[in-house]
Formats: structure tokens, C-alpha cells, sequence
């Protein structure tokens, strides 16, 4: 366990007869805001991440680039079975997505308040991870994003509305990873079809992409999602476990979301 904060590291996330090479890790922390500025972890940037880490001016930037890197670079490092973090630089594309530099790897990220999370996997599988946080003052916005057959469907759901809203919200940003354009196309465009729900786990399809599927699950104050290939069959069951036991730590820590 790292001092000043809490994690969760998973392999074998796909399930099935799978080779090593085409599966996939994920690493979720939670941290205190200043466990990011310890010397050994600042000692773990690639020196091409400490240049731009240097460049930042502002705390809210400093802090997702930080958490994102710690989690992409532990992800990465278990997936290669490389213990020298530094080795491994993740750098950014041409929108913004996380790219391990001179490595046979992809990495998603996603951070929310003090959670932060990262998927690795073999460049020939395609994932996507996001956290959101569930939030009132975020409802109008939110709304705003969805068509008018999606607002049907979450009012249809025995659910708090602004937690689906959250949820679908999620399941995009999800998906928008895995196609690499982040908010760079109107969110219209990642529309879900329908959404089926079944031991704590949402399961959603979309009207565009229907290659695709995302798996998203509540635990407290926020939603994670997981965006793969139709048919992928993921570990759900142990997935939700430890996000929750995370989250569930998080809490007992007197941290509020």
C-alpha cells in the first residue's frame, strides 16, 4: 500500500480463452491531494512527462495530469512487466489521448475528484474506461447532451434520474475513448439505444456504433464505465467488487466525494 493513497490493481480482466497478449489490466487509486507531489513520485516521470509536468501553471491541470500518468503508468507497467516507471512515458496524441511512447501497449485514463483509473491492453483489443461523478448541479448540462429518445429511456428507468443522466453521460465519454475523439464530435453522435440492467451492472448499446458496448456500474457518489467490443466478456462480478471495496475505503477515510 502507497502512503497517501489507496489502490487497486486487477489482470485477467477479460474472460474466456484469452491469450496474455490480448488481456487487459486495470489500476484504480484514490489519493490525497498531496500524495501527487511526493519526490518518489515526481521520480517516476519519464523525463519527456517531467518537462511538461513543469509547463503546467495551474493546481487543477497539475492534478489530473499527475493522477492520470501514476495511474496509466502503473497499469502499463504491470500489462509489460516493467518495474522501472520511469522507462515507460505516456505521452498525448493528436486529441489529447494518452499514448505509451515506444511501447506495444494502449492505455485509456480517466480521473474524478480524487480517483483516478487506467486501463492497459494489447494494441490489437480497443477499451475505454471513465468516472464520473454523480452531481445535482450538473443535471441541467447533462441533460442538455442527451436526445430526446434517450430522455425517454432514462425516465422509463427505476433510477434517480440524474444518476442515469451521470450514467449516460459516462457510457459516451467511455466510448469516445475508444474511438480516440474525445469531445471533438457532438455527443449526438454516441446516442444509446437501449440499456439493460442486471445484478448491478448496466449494460448499454448504441444507436451508431453498434459494434460497441458499454458496462457501467454505481458505487457511491459516482459511475464507472467500461467501453469494449461487443462480445468481450469482462469480469464484471470482480471489477464492481473492488471498485466498490475502493470507494467504500474512500469513505471510511472521512473523505467526502
Amino acid at each position: 500500500m502507497l502512503q497517501g493513497c489507496k489502490e487497486m490493481m486487477m489482470e485477467h480482466l477479460i474472460l474466456g480463452e484469452t491469450a496474455d497478449e490480448d488481456q487487459a489490466v486495470l489500476y484504480v487509486f484514490y489519493f490525497f491531494d498531496e500524495f501527487l507531489l511526493l519526490p518518489d513520485n515526481l521520480a517516476q516521470l519519464h523525463p519527456k512527462e517531467l518537462t511538461y509536468y513543469q509547463s503546467l501553471k495551474f493546481a487543477p491541470r497539475i492534478k489530473s495530469y499527475l493522477a492520470g500518468r501514476f495511474a496509466a503508468k502503473q497499469a502499463a507497467s504491470r500489462y509489460l512487466k516493467e518495474d522501472e516507471l520511469k522507462r515507460i512515458c505516456i505521452e498525448q496524441g493528436v486529441f489529447m489521448q494518452p499514448v505509451v511512447y515506444l511501447r506495444p501497449v494502449q492505455v485509456s485514463i480517466t480521473h474524478c475528484a480524487n480517483f483516478a483509473a487506467a486501463l492497459a491492453f494489447s494494441d490489437r483489443q480497443l477499451m475505454g474506461i471513465d468516472i464520473e461523478q454523480i452531481a445535482d448541479d450538473r443535471l441541467e448540462a447533462l441533460q442538455s447532451q442527451m436526445t430526446g429518445r434517450e430522455l425517454c429511456i432514462i425516465q422509463s428507468l427505476p433510477h434517480p434520474f440524474v444518476h442515469m443522466l451521470t450514467l449516460f453521460w459516462s457510457a459516451k465519454e467511455a466510448l469516445s475513448k475508444v474511438l480516440k475523439t474525445g469531445l471533438t464530435v457532438p455527443f449526438s453522435l454516441f446516442a444509446l439505444k437501449e440499456i439493460q440492467f442486471e445484478e448491478g451492472v448496466f449494460r448499454s448499446s448504441f444507436e451508431n456504433f453498434y459494434q460497441y458496448e458499454t458496462f457501467s456500474f454505481i458505487c457511491s457518489a459516482s459511475v464507472c464505465s467500461i467501453t469494449c467490443p461487443k462480445g468481450t466478456v469482462l469480469n464484471l462480478a470482480a471489477i464492481r467488487k473492488g471498485i466498490e471495496s475502493l470507494y467504500e475505503s474512500y469513505m471510511e477515510d472521512g473523505r467526502s466525494l
